[in-house]
């Protein structure tokens, strides 16, 4: 039976890594894959708890971060490892929690969410619940807190489905109740407060780079010209009021290269459109990501 647990710990990290892309599972795999972590890690010393949260957790990252394998095996794995270990707060708290477990639960995957992605480094928050299916029910819910509402709202529904095997009957019940709270908010609430779609479309466009690998940094600006590129063929015949370019699309900073800036804001002219391109910027001796708003002739942070 002990065994089983840490194979359920394993399947569950798994299966939540498989909503996201590239494999796309139901949105519903989801509070399904933290309920059998919650159920794995209830009533066990906090010790057992943790490496059973740990072996969720490395299952899940190492499936999500396998495209760090270009940059080699070592990192892929060192990466994982890494978010794997924030994640361990989780159980800290919970176990603590007593019979707040669920509220509890829900806060401290949150945080450690937030943590990853500010601490020590920003931008390592891969992984973020909110993320993997912006087309689920609950995705509406983001304009009320953003990302954190988001995922609040499907660990809750996760450990509220993992306590229907743990627990006395009341927790079962409590835990039965937020789970359908949970996932029925959503689907409740009137399509006006959410901020249903208007039917204005945006253009998503991913250029890509020329070869696999890294190899693209050292010629940033290719990157650039590929998307612009790709954007002129992909916008005939569309009424797309904008355009969105991911990360390191520019791979120059504007502010500080003449050219780059003139190029981004002549796309943006000729396509009589704006565009919300992802770039690289300098600050001093480092370099950060951000999402700039191209308009015509003005360029904004």
């Amino acid at each position: 039976m002990r065994s089983a647990r840490w194979w359920i710990a394993l399947a569950s990290g798994l299966l939540l890594a498989a909503v996201f892309p590239p494999f796309d599972l139901h949105w519903l795999c989801m509070p399904f894959a933290i309920a059998g972590w919650f159920a794995v890690t209830a009533g066990v010393p906090l010790r057992t708890a943790l490496w059973r949260s740990f072996a969720f957790a490395m299952a899940f990252y190492l499936v999500l971060l396998k495209w760090m394998l270009i940059v080699g095996i070592d990192a892929w794995i060192l990466l994982a490892l890494l978010q794997s270990l924030y994640f361990l707060l989780v159980p800290i708290f919970r176990h603590r929690a007593g019979e707040w477990a669920l509220p509890v639960a829900t806060i401290a995957w949150v945080t450690q969410d937030w943590l990853r992605d500010n601490a020590p480094f920003a931008a390592f928050g891969w992984g973020q619940l909110a993320f993997a299916k912006v087309d689920a029910p609950w995705a509406g819910l983001a304009p009320f807190g953003g990302q954190s509402v988001v995922t609040a709202i499907v660990v809750l529904a996760g450990c509220g489905l993992g306590s229907l095997v743990v627990g006395t009957p009341a927790h079962r019940l409590i835990g039965v109740g937020g789970a359908i709270l949970a996932l029925a908010a959503p689907v409740l609430l009137p399509a006006n407060i959410l901020g249903a779609p208007d039917g204005r479309r945006l253009a998503l466009v991913q250029g890509g780079v020329e070869h696999t690998g890294l190899g693209f940094i050292g010629d940033r600006n290719a990157v650039l010209f590929r998307h612009r590129d790709l954007t002129e063929v992909a916008l005939r015949g569309t009424d797309a009021i904008g355009i969105v370019w991911p990360e390191n699309a520019v791979g120059v900073d504007p502010f500080k290269d003449r050219a780059t800036r003139q190029e981004l804001t002549a796309t943006s002219r000729d396509l009589g459109r704006p565009l919300l391109v992802g770039a690289v910027l300098e600050d001093g001796h480092r370099r950060i990501n951000a999402s700039l708003l191209v308009d015509g002739s003005t360029l904004t942070t």
